[in-house]
């Protein structure tokens, strides 16, 4: 009995994860979410503000300029250095958003990027920690 009762819990389980699935937005794929993620870093590592601010949707870019970039990005690219790589990329659906967690290696240290890209890939959101 507790077998069978341990068995049901167990798939009910899995049934409840898989329900939970992060899938990604119709019309969204892992490679352009992955391509627009490497461009927003690439856009702000090289310090191209312009163009970092004109991938943005609208909210985004009422809330950031491209003259607030500098004040934002150039305090924690002098502690980390020059940039070497993305690592490591985890991409799941999020409130109809395509959220790119993105593991990033700089001379000096770590940080990673949550990027979030709407259903037009525009940036819909970005955090670094």
């Amino acid at each position: 009995m507790k077998r069978l009762l341990f068995a049901i819990l167990t798939l009910v389980l899995c049934l409840g994860l898989a329900g939970c699935g992060a899938s990604l937005p119709d019309g969204m794929d892992e490679e352009s979410v992955q391509q627009a993620a490497e461009t927003t870093i690439s856009q702000l590592v090289n310090e191209e503000y312009d163009a970092l601010t004109d991938s943005m949707d609208d909210t985004m870019k009422e809330a950031i300029s491209a003259e607030e970039w500098p004040e934002i990005w150039q305090p924690l690219a002098q502690q980390l250095g020059t940039f070497v790589e993305v690592e490591k990329h985890t991409i799941v659906g999020k409130d109809g958003m395509a959220v790119d967690v993105a593991q990033a290696a700089f001379e000096n240290g770590k940080l990673t990027f949550t990027l979030s890209y709407d259903s037009s890939y525009r940036l819909a959101g970005l955090y670094m920690k």
